[in-house]
């Protein structure tokens, strides 16, 4: 005998009343396949986009740093160019060919084999020190020779003072209020000026700003 026969058509009714409830939350429970693939898809995007930004961040504070860096360097540097010119002192000194040589030179170009294009003696803990400042192979160099009066072929220690120097000019203040590119020169000999009184540097930088020190001696 089937074994519907004896069930109500009442009691059959729930029966398939509840077999349909059950499939139909058997088919909300979980995501289907695309659904998950959707998800994942953005979830990638996000992370991508998320990524992006913090790559830029990270860009961003590594140039600044470098910036901060760069400026911190710059101006130590020029407050060690206020202090030599503020340590000048005037004592004549012989280059490695005997010629006789003033205190402080300097010129628009460089001033000898060595490169520089000024040169001074300043007092180093009471002592005069020859020293020069040049630009190579874009850094700015700082020349220090090790005795006043030159033997042939002497050589300066060379101490690199900072990179991203292009080119550097100076320029000299005479005894009539005047800037000289060059010192000394003719005016200077005839007013009988040993010192200029004035000295300014001025830096072209690597992104092509300029910036300059200018440094009184009287």
């Amino acid at each position: 005998m089937p074994f519907w026969w004896g069930i109500s058509p009442m009691s059959a009714n729930r029966m398939s009343a509840n077999r349909f409830q059950t499939r139909k939350r058997g088919k909300r429970n979980g995501f289907t396949l695309i659904e998950i693939l959707i998800a994942l898809a953005i979830f990638a995007i996000m992370s991508m986009i998320a990524y992006q930004g913090l790559s830029r961040m990270m860009r961003t504070k590594e140039h600044l740093d470098a910036q901060v860096r760069y400026w911190r360097e710059l101006t130590l540097m020029m407050g060690r160019f206020e202090e030599d010119i503020s340590q000048i002192v005037d004592r004549s000194w012989r280059d490695d060919g005997g010629t006789l040589q003033p205190a402080v030179r300097g010129a628009a170009g460089p001033l000898d084999r060595h490169g520089a294009q000024l040169e001074m003696v300043r007092l180093d803990g009471g002592k005069p020190v020859h020293i020069g400042y040049r630009v190579s192979n874009g850094h700015l160099d700082l020349l220090v020779w090790q005795a006043l009066d030159q033997a042939p072929r002497t050589e300066p220690q060379v101490y690199k003072m900072m990179d991203g120097i292009q080119a550097m000019q100076v320029r000299f203040n005479d005894g009539a209020g005047q800037w000289q590119f060059a010192w000394p020169n003719a005016g200077q000999t005839q007013t009988n000026e040993r010192l200029p009184h004035g000295i300014e540097l001025k830096l072209v930088l690597k992104d092509g700003q300029t910036i300059s020190r200018l440094v009184s001696l009287r």
